[in-house]
């Protein structure tokens, strides 16, 4: 199972670092498409000031967003091919400026970059001059540069967060494949254990037969016994197994017709009076007539038995069985209550699970843990709940809730 978390892991993470490079890719581009409008931005603002006749800089707006050691402003007039510095300072080379002037004087844009000077430019056009601004490319490159470093840092901090949480989250969403696969293990541990014995009876009484073949059948009709009877056991867990098979696959399919609840409860109710008696129990019924509800009645008639015999089985001699039939809005509500037996807390959240047995406080009673399963399953079949409380107060309460039909 772990080899299975580590490969949805992996999965998400990979679709995550995925998503985080298109991220960066667009975050990085358009940052840099940002940052070079700001560049020329910046660019015309240092521009604006200067007029024609003006041969220094004009003092700084307050506020103003310029770099003015970084940006070289000239006035270039095409007629004489000269240029007038203004900058106090400049890193570019009066020569390159002046050929610089000379190209972007020839192009129609407002804005751009002469490649083979490395140089950002922005002009404005007077009547008999030109005004440019020269940046050299470098400045704009060492912003970009401080962009995609902050971005890289962003990205690895968010690689190293969504590593641990796609971990995280690859194990809650692999957990419930985890407790269906621990289930089966169970399932097959417990019905290998289950089949074990019969079949060593049956082994083993094969066996003694075979040691004295020459006894005849009521000689040894003890073993003969003894293996039908644990032959029946196995046919019993095996019809059992098919039971909740046939519940699970017929569940889209289930054909329901209306059945007279009140009838059928008291039918079951009736039938297990011989086994009250001889426990030396009491049944008390409150059944109301004329409750139906949309069911299957082989279903049914399996539910109300499972949960009747289960509170006979494990109510102790003396003790009182109670059936109740109820109306609750468009519910039909049956609970069965046997109150001097409990459930302990750590056992009532498995009780429906196939093959669970509470064998501390159920040992000396037999059964293959697959009766309330079965119920739960058919149940849950008809579209209704069936749930258990087992409280000093109250006993063990078993609810079978059905909706009317």
């Amino acid at each position: 199972m772990k080899k299975y978390r580590r490969r949805l892991a992996n999965l998400s993470y990979s679709l995550i670092v995925v998503v985080l490079l298109e991220v960066l890719v667009l975050g990085v581009f358009f940052s840099e498409r940002n940052l070079r409008r700001e560049v020329y931005s910046s660019m015309k603002q240092v521009l604006a000031p200067f007029n024609p006749g003006f041969m220094h800089i004009p003092p700084a707006q307050e506020g103003a967003n310029n770099n003015r050691e970084s940006i070289t402003v000239v006035f270039y007039s095409p007629g004489t091919g000269t240029i007038d510095i203004l900058s106090n300072q400049s890193a570019i080379e009066e020569e390159l400026l002046l050929k610089a002037a000379g190209q972007v004087a020839k192009q129609k844009s407002e804005y751009g970059v002469l490649s083979y000077a490395k140089l950002l430019f922005y002009r404005e056009d007077t009547r008999e001059q030109i005004k440019i601004a020269f940046l050299p490319v470098s400045y704009l490159r060492k912003s970009e540069w401080r962009v995609f470093r902050i971005y890289l840092g962003l990205f690895s901090l968010a690689l190293l967060i969504f590593y641990y949480v796609s971990n995280y989250l690859a194990g809650i969403a692999i957990r419930p494949m985890e407790e269906a696969m621990a289930r089966e293990a169970q399932f097959v541990m417990d019905l290998s254990h289950d089949l074990k014995t019969p079949l060593t009876v049956i082994l083993a009484n094969t066996e003694i037969l075979h040691r004295d073949p020459e006894q005849t059948v009521s000689q040894q009709m003890n073993w003969v016994d003894s293996t039908q009877e644990a032959a029946n056991t196995m046919l019993t867990m095996v019809n059992e197994m098919l039971t909740i098979s046939q519940v699970e696959n017929a569940q889209k399919t289930l054909e329901k017709t209306e059945i007279d609840l009140s009838s059928l409860t008291e039918k079951i109710c009736l039938q297990m009076d011989s086994v009250v008696y001889e426990k030396g129990l009491s049944l008390s019924e409150n059944i109301p007539v004329g409750i139906t509800v949309s069911a299957r009645e082989d279903y049914l008639t399996r539910i109300l038995s499972s949960l009747v015999e289960n509170a006979v089985k494990y109510e102790p001699p003396g003790g009182c069985v109670s059936v109740t039939l109820r109306e609750e809005h468009e519910y039909a509500v049956v609970t069965v209550q046997n109150p001097g037996a409990l459930i302990p807390k750590e056992d009532l959240p498995h009780i429906f699970e196939r093959f669970y047995r509470a064998d501390k406080s159920r040992t000396g009673h037999n059964g293959f843990g697959l009766g309330l399963a079965i119920a739960r399953e058919m149940t849950e079949a008809l579209g209704g709940t069936l749930s258990a409380q087992s409280t000093p107060e109250v006993g063990t309460v078993f609810c079978l809730r059905l909706k009317n039909s």
